[in-house]
């Protein structure tokens, strides 16, 4: 099965890109919307603060105060369970997300390979 791959980039971000890809069917729009909320693909990522004292966290911005739950978690610490999280939440409500709405510009970032 092909899968998306970042161009460009080490294998420390690849395996992510790889992984986001088969959970996803391939789904480029989740791809790209991750790309966008975490550009590095580091799943231990914390976001600045946002302007109501909230953080955002891991590859995606899970914010703390929607989330608290699994972002304590020990799920939260694997990097592929993170993913697997993400991508629920973006099925049920892919407009939360920042990068969902500015996706398109990191389209050319990625190749099916």
């Amino acid at each position: 099965m092909k899968v998306w791959v970042k161009k460009n980039v080490g294998e420390d971000q690849q395996q992510w890109v790889r992984i986001a890809s088969q959970i996803s069917n391939n789904d480029i729009d989740f791809i790209t919307t991750l790309n966008q909320e975490n550009g590095l693909w580091t799943p231990n990522r914390i976001h600045p603060k946002n302007k109501n004292g909230t953080r955002d966290y891991g590859f995606c911005g899970l914010n703390s105060q929607y989330h608290s739950k699994f972002i304590k978690s020990e799920e939260f610490k694997d990097g592929r369970k993170q993913l697997e999280y993400c991508y629920k939440v973006y099925k049920g409500r892919k407009t939360a997300f920042y990068g969902y709405g500015v996706r398109k510009n990191s389209i050319n970032k990625f190749e099916l390979n």
